[in-house]
């Protein structure tokens, strides 16, 4: 599949315009008569929207529920009370409730507040309680009143902005972070250190659109979108369109960032704009990134296509992230992305399957592989393990492999061993024909010594050349430190087995084509070369080398005339002398008959 052509255009270099006037957002609701409630202000809350990961939800159901029980049964006499100053309920010790009166406080005390209770259950007086694990939000409740010093309406209360409460008010808990939604901006709080830091930011103006004839557009209307401040990975403004609303052109000010064609059916579910960086993530039939270069957006798409990976906002739920490190080996159709330079991750899926979730203090993935064919495989490597799984049709199979406890060994200027930094090699999971980890050693490293466990299998002697790679196969359970010329290797299932060295044949040359056209004999660390079974010995080129030739004493055995490379080749020294080529699809035998290699057999292994 081609990458879709990403219409480009200027960016809007003036970024602090206000909100349009379609983003108005203010809620007007009918007047709610007040007098039978002991509290005007109090928050109607559904006890099913509290989730369940809040360590008080529990006791907070618990108690909205009995007090709903015990005010159906009592007559209220009172009527609109004033409200009282801060309060506290405590039903017993592990039951600890503050409720806080925040209307007609300025939004600085309103932080100092939420952070001075933060080891309760805080519940705000005139707003709705949402709580999201550890962090809260908190909706205003649009409720007018006679008196205007206590109105939690936005609209009855326009004569004294400065009392306006806030729309909504998030309270994130472990980032000390409290955000104040207005109607057109977002003001935040930090705390840091003990002073409490202001920071605003407005809504940037950007306008979605559909498509009302063929070459005209109409502007989404408020109520076919949301629009969100979160601070997640940073401070994002999230724009979300509703489900069955087709958004098929995206501007920022005046100036086009994104249009569909009209070939096209694709759509924007979700619009990420960074306050950090000014860049915006799509996120619909393809997942697009635009940044600003020289006053105008580039767009790049997400690769693989389909792949989608997604963080928690904080609040309940997912935004798209888009992983800048990737590598696409073309020929095997193999990428590799790397999440080093990403904090967070949480959620990974392909079209609409579910790859991985992160499981409560599960760490983030190092990286991952995929390889986009009839049979796609998703391979995740985490630090103790990797996980696989396979998406065929309908079908998914998952599948963890524990990393063996193989330890790569120096030695530092004082001859101390110690361990190898995890930038000096590389681990990865073959799963072809059976399963292997393999450690592959920069070509810089000096390792000297290498242990299985407690077990040392081997360690260096003067004059020795330091090993390319380790090799461990899960099913036999045999380690291989792999040298150019030799293979050192052992059973680690029994602690009596014997540590055993064997001769790397010295007959056997691999070539390839260089860019001249020459060819040329591969690098000892083009391929590696592996025992197989016991009596033979299998080369395994790198993906991202081209071998063409395969030679035995300098006499060609093979040599590649196009189609599908090989994956490998196994060559029996002993007895009869035979080379087998294996590719994905069919397995070429040749033996040395007479001094001549002629082929024996071949077999389709499809």
């Amino acid at each position: 599949m081609e990458n879709p052509e990403v219409k480009a255009g200027e960016i809007e270099g003036n970024m602090s315009g206000k909100r349009p006037a379609q983003l108005d957002w203010v809620r007007i609701n009918k007047y709610i008569k007040m007098c039978n409630s002991t509290n005007p202000f109090r928050p109607i809350i559904d006890p099913t929207r509290l989730v369940d990961t809040n360590p008080f939800s529990k006791s907070v159901r618990r108690r909205l529920i009995r007090e709903a029980e015990l005010m159906s049964e009592k007559e209220l006499s009172q009527s609109c009370p004033k409200q009282q100053q801060t309060t506290l309920e405590n039903d017993n010790e592990g039951d600890k409730v503050n409720k806080i009166d925040v209307i007609g406080k300025s939004y600085k005390n309103i932080a100092k507040l939420l952070h001075e209770n933060t080891s309760n259950v805080i519940e705000c007086n005139g707003y709705d309680l949402c709580p999201y694990g550890d962090n809260v939000l908190y909706k205003l409740i649009e409720s007018p009143s006679l008196d205007n010093e206590n109105s939690t309406s936005t609209s009855f209360r326009q004569d004294n902005s400065k009392k306006i409460p806030a729309k909504s008010i998030a309270y994130y808990r472990n980032e000390k972070i409290v955000v104040f939604e207005s109607s057109n901006k977002y003001i935040v709080y930090r705390l840091e250190e003990i002073e409490w830091v202001e920071e605003c930011y407005e809504i940037p103006p950007i306008t979605l659109y559909f498509r009302a004839e063929l070459r005209e557009f109409a502007q989404l209307s408020p109520d076919q979108y949301t629009v969100g401040l979160r601070i997640v990975e940073g401070i994002n403004f999230v724009y979300r369109v509703k489900k069955d609303i087709n958004c098929s052109k995206v501007m920022l000010g005046s100036r086009t960032v994104w249009l569909c064609e009209n070939d096209l059916k694709s759509f924007i579910k979700t619009l990420i704009y960074s306050v950090i960086d000014d860049s915006i993530v799509l996120d619909g039939n393809l997942l697009i990134k635009y940044t600003k270069v020289d006053n105008k957006w580039i767009a790049i798409s997400q690769q693989p296509y389909f792949l989608r990976h997604y963080v928690e906002d904080g609040l309940g739920d997912f935004i798209p992230v888009y992983i800048d490190r990737i590598t696409k080996n073309y020929r095997s159709l193999k990428y590799t992305l790397d999440y080093k330079d990403v904090p967070k991750i949480d959620l990974v899926k392909y079209h609409e399957k579910t790859l991985w979730r992160r499981e409560p203090e599960q760490y983030v993935p190092k990286s991952m592989f995929c390889r986009i064919n009839t049979s796609k495989a998703f391979v995740f490597q985490f630090q103790d393990k990797f996980k696989v799984c396979y998406l065929q049709g309908n079908c998914s199979i998952s599948n963890d492999y524990d990393i063996p406890p193989i330890k790569l060994l120096s030695q530092d200027n004082q001859d101390n061993i110690i361990p190898l930094n995890s930038s000096e090699y590389s681990v990865q999971l073959s799963v072809n024909m059976y399963v292997q980890f393999i450690y592959s050693l920069n070509p810089e490293t000096v390792c000297t010594q290498v242990e299985y466990g407690e077990r040392i299998i081997w360690k260096y002697k003067r004059g020795q050349n330091k090993p390319l790679c380790v090799v461990y196969s899960r099913s036999s359970q045999r380690i291989q430190v792999i040298f150019e010329d030799s293979i050192v290797y052992t059973i680690t299932k029994s602690p009596n087995s014997h540590v055993k060295w064997a001769e790397i044949p010295p007959e056997i040359s691999l070539y390839k084509t260089n860019e001249r056209g020459k060819t040329v004999r591969l690098d000892a660390r083009d391929y590696r070369v592996q025992l197989y079974k016991s009596k033979g010995f299998r080369y395994v080129v790198n993906e991202e080398v081209t071998c063409t030739e395969l030679r035995h004493n300098g006499t060609v055995v093979w040599r590649y005339t196009g189609g599908i490379l090989p994956l490998s080749f196994v060559y029996f020294f002993k007895g009869n002398k035979t080379i087998s080529v294996i590719s994905r699809t069919a397995t070429c035998n040749y033996q040395l008959q007479k001094g001549q290699w002629v082929t024996t057999e071949t077999t389709n292994t499809n």
